[in-house]
């Protein structure tokens, strides 16, 4: 007798195998079976960063744009961060949803950090009339920071002044149970890295600039922060922070026509951050919180002898 299986016939019942001889088949019967599975989490629009997140993050240069490098509502500017001139240390223009870069909103401590003076303007050449600018009023050093929010979408109202997105941070408040000095140092430099430059980038590389385009290939970068958090009174503390974010680039001065390099210069550029912030503990209800903050950079160049 000839028997034929027939596969995926599932049915609700006993656990028992029924022969039907008359059609030379057999059916199976299993036990009903149930299958669990997670609702989906609605999307909420909002990214939150923790300073425990923020330590574990690769955060290069230590500013927000680093930061969200990896956010997939964020887009950097492809021309301004290269493998040709990894030597920069000024913060990355960031698109959120594809909103130009000035159109964002940056705030610290819910104050607004955002640079309303000529963003779109991120060129070096400064005039009277003409006055550069970048997107972000404060280059933060985000090792500084209790916590950064991106709001992509479904921003709250209580945001305001943005066509793009809102990026939030939070300065670290005082811990009374933790009073810290903390000191911090990174360095990375040219001569720790492996390029490969396409041959007809080679010499201008090398040269450290082509027309408008500037390059990095001699370079060092330094790090420097300092952090602590100190009880003053019962229930009034204050913490605060420091940094300095240096890059020192070699770059040719002079070039003769024939492609000579005649000259060197040492292109010095230097981003400090001061970060403090006292805090009081009047009740369970009401905390007063007073910031300071201040932020400078400068970029200047000095002849190397030869």
């Amino acid at each position: 007798m000839k028997r034929v299986l027939i596969p995926g016939v599932i049915l609700c019942g006993a656990d028992v195998a029924q022969a039907v001889d008359d059609k030379n088949m057999y059916m199976h019967f299993f036990e009903e079976m149930t299958v669990y599975a997670p609702v989906p989490v609605p999307v909420n629009g909002n990214t939150h960063y923790t300073s425990e997140s923020i330590e574990r993050l690769p955060t290069g240069n230590g500013n927000i744009s680093d930061l969200l490098r990896t956010n997939p509502a964020v887009r950097m500017d492809s021309t301004q961060s290269t493998s040709l001139n990894q030597g920069d240390i000024r913060p990355e223009k960031i698109s959120i949803h594809g909103a130009s870069p000035y159109q964002n909103a940056y705030l610290i401590d819910g104050i607004s950090a955002t640079n309303n003076l000529n963003p779109a303007n991120e060129s070096d050449a400064s005039s009277a009339t003409n006055i550069s600018g970048m997107s972000q009023g404060y280059y933060l050093d985000v090792s500084l920071l209790d916590n950064v929010t991106l709001y992509d979408s479904f921003v709250p109202v209580e945001f305001g002044r943005f066509n793009g997105g809102v990026i939030d941070a939070k300065i670290k408040r005082f811990n009374a149970d933790d009073s810290n000095v903390k000191l911090g140092y990174r360095t990375t430099r040219s001569d720790w890295l492996t390029s490969h430059i396409d041959e007809n980038n080679k010499s201008a590389f090398n040269q450290g600039s082509s027309g408008s385009t500037y390059y990095s290939p001699d370079f060092k970068k330094n790090f420097y922060t300092l952090s602590f958090n100190q009880e003053l009174a019962d229930n009034f503390g204050v913490t605060a922070g420091l940094s300095r974010r240096q890059s020192d680039i070699t770059r040719a001065d002079y070039v003769s026509n024939d492609g000579i390099v005649a000259g060197r210069a040492q292109y010095k550029n230097v981003i400090d951050t001061v970060l403090s912030k006292f805090t009081w503990f009047a009740s369970d209800r009401f905390t007063h919180d007073l910031t300071l903050k201040y932020t400078g950079s400068s970029r200047n160049a000095s002849q190397l002898s030869n």
